[in-house]
């Protein structure tokens, strides 16, 4: 009951390639195709079917009573309680939701019976209602300063717009009603309070969001209003994070940013080459003819757009700025990497009714995840993992592994015999100081949440790993996949902490390739956690996470052996987490015996105009996410 509850909260949220962080719990995702976002996600439902006032009006009574708790978390009523107001503790929209569905469950033949006899399914119900609850949370800042400036809710003179989260009584004192929902004419008008008013005209003003049809411009804001304050309120984000958008990117390409952030993303996957020899092509002709799922590889969608050049723009803070086969936010074009393969949305498909049926299913169903022939990961993420060079014979290390997407990754790269980079090749392009004659390398993946590890041990099998006692330790299971030739191994451990400090299988500072994917606020992949703009503070993004990202920065680099290769990435926007860092970093004891690695490898163009060559902006576009990468290399004692 309770994972089907969490699915139907977060099948909303179609997060095509979540980056997992160790600061950050996140649910397994229920993918579907139906490529909505949480506030776009019930608009057709409602549109395509005649609706009756009774049934809108119950779950937008509903959906208001669900949300007093978040937007109020103290001393809150019930919109028609006879009881007074009730005390409330602190709850996210997600978790109110999950708490409304779980009722409902327990007297489902009574709660839909009305909406049988209407030809409204039980599905569509729960689609609308999540819909109006989600979607109001994120759009909350948007919608409040509607309700507030036009919709009966008067703003004092001179009164600054108040950020609603939360809402407080107080915020109550700046404006004054005037009945915008016509209750005076109910009989239990005097029971409904003022919190529910403002609540419930948030509710109506995100359903006229969703029918709008894509006219959704922002009433006229007063006169004084700054460019940072017309991006907060238009896509409802922390004005403190629009201003930092607005300060590193200029208006035009923040505003094409904040807009990726409220639509919704790509849903990307990535080859598994251990499971699956074929190439990115068969792959996509598998899944058509197997699970019915139109697919087709980012490297010829990006050849289809007749991208040839690769230039370099800076944003305003001096760093290079890219975005991935994609033209839509000026900058260079980075082509996507090998193995990325995007999921055409239904739409798109020149199909019958009955063929792009097929395609809405949850991914977790496919036959082709089950078999894992692949995983869902962003392109961008994807890079990320490339940015590693790795090579078949070289120790590596995942410090912040978390579920071990980029882990799996890795070893994918290192057996695939398709790729000229993976499975066959042994150079020593990258400074690996091991032997060029070695075939077995070996994947080490840690975090610091020993639920994530236990999350990596669950996924091995499927990936291709099989489970072997440690000949030097027969307490120690290692797990071992071989490419599909047999000429190449590559062995993966999981560790703890206190494992890697003590040294598994080897002593510390023997890696020769440290991956740190580090906890940063994900403000590059905010359309794929929508709700979470509003967690964000200023102190988290421009103190605490800054602070953490180079302490484990710093910890990793430890681990690194001599000629050995460094790479921090993060999926924020922000430089305070991104260059600062990696500039923190350089100037430290530990960063000192470090050198900048540039990207011209695999960039493949030597024309930069910035001097940090070894770092790459990855810019939100219709094909990736937001990512950070700088790299280095490790120098040798003379």
């Amino acid at each position: 009951m309770r994972r089907h509850l969490e699915s139907l909260v977060l099948i909303l949220f179609v997060e095509s390639s979540v980056c997992f962080h160790p600061s950050i719990s996140v649910d397994k995702p229920q993918y579907r195709f139906a490529h909505q976002h949480p506030y776009e996600a019930g608009k057709e439902t409602v549109e395509s079917i005649c609706r009756s006032t009774s049934w809108e009006e119950r779950l937008r009574r509903e959906a208001t009573e669900a949300l007093l708790p978040v937007f109020f978390p103290t001393s809150v009523a019930s919109p028609t309680s006879r009881n007074g107001p009730t005390e409330h503790s602190p709850i996210t929209a997600e978790a109110s939701l999950k708490r409304l569905l779980r009722k409902k469950y327990q007297y489902p033949q009574e709660e839909f019976d009305s909406d049988r006899h209407q030809n409204i399914s039980v599905n569509e119900s729960r689609g609308r209602l999540a819909a109006l609850i989600l979607g109001t949370s994120v759009m909350r800042l948007r919608h409040w300063y509607i309700v507030v400036s036009q919709n009966g809710f008067i703003l004092h003179h001179g009164a600054k717009i108040p950020i609603p989260y939360p809402l407080d009584r107080s915020l109550l004192s700046l404006v004054t009603y005037n009945d915008p929902l016509g209750v005076s004419e109910d009989e239990n008008h005097e029971h409904i309070t003022e919190e529910a008013l403002l609540v419930r005209a948030m509710v109506d003003e995100h359903a006229r969001y969703l029918s709008s049809s894509g006219n959704r411009t922002l009433p006229i804001l007063p006169s004084n209003s700054s460019r940072d304050t017309e991006l907060a309120i238009q896509y409802s984000l922390p004005p403190f994070f629009a201003s930092s958008l607005l300060l590193q990117y200029g208006y035009t390409q923040a505003q094409k940013i904040c807009e990726l952030m409220n639509s919704p993303g790509p849903i990307t996957l990535r080859r598994n080459a251990i499971q699956f020899p074929g190439s990115d092509d068969d792959l996509c002709e598998w899944l058509w003819e197997e699970d019915g799922i139109k697919a087709e590889s980012c490297n010829r969608l990006h050849s289809c757009q007749n991208i040839t050049v690769l230039s370099s723009t800076l944003t305003r803070d001096g760093s290079n700025g890219y975005v991935v086969g994609s033209s839509s936010i000026p900058g260079s074009i980075l082509p996507p990497p090998n193995g990325a393969i995007r999921i055409l949305p239904p739409e798109s498909i020149d199909a019958t009714t009955a063929e792009r049926r097929r395609s809405i299913k949850s991914i977790w169903s496919m036959r082709g995840w089950q078999n894992g022939y692949f995983e869902v990961q962003d392109a961008g993420s994807q890079i990320i993992t490339q940015s590693l060079e790795v090579r078949p014979g070289e120790s590596i290390l995942d410090y912040c592994a978390g579920n071990g997407g980029k882990s799996f990754g890795l070893a994918s790269a290192l057996l695939d015999t398709t790729s000229p980079t993976g499975g066959s090749h042994s150079n020593d392009e990258c400074g690996a100081r091991k032997d060029s004659t070695s075939r077995q390398s070996k994947i080490v993946a840690h975090d610091v949440v020993d639920e994530r590890l236990r999350q990596i041990k669950g996924s091995l099998k499927r990936v291709g790993f099989t489970a072997r006692v440690d000949a030097n330790n027969d307490n120690d299971t290692v797990y071992v996949a071989q490419n599909r030739r047999g000429d190449c191994e590559c062995t993966f451990q999981i560790a703890t902490s206190s494992d890697l400090d003590a040294g598994i299988d080897c002593i510390a500072s023997c890696f020769d390739a440290v991956l740190v994917d580090a906890p940063c606020s994900s403000t590059g992949v905010l359309r794929r956690r929508p709700a979470q703009r509003w967690d964000l503070t200023e102190k988290q993004m421009y103190e605490e996470l800054p602070k953490l990202q180079l302490e484990v920065l710093e910890k990793a680099a430890s681990f690194v052996a001599e000629g050995g290769r460094l790479v921090y990435s993060t999926c924020s926007l922000l430089t305070e987490e991104n260059d600062f860092v990696a500039r923190k970093f350089e100037q430290s004891t530990v960063g000192s015996g470090f050198e900048r690695w540039d990207f011209s490898l695999i960039r493949g163009n030597d024309s930069l105009l910035s001097e940090d060559r070894h770092t790459l902006t990855l810019l939100p576009s219709e094909i990736s996410d937001g990512f950070f990468i700088a790299r280095w290399k490790r120098g040798t004692k003379v």
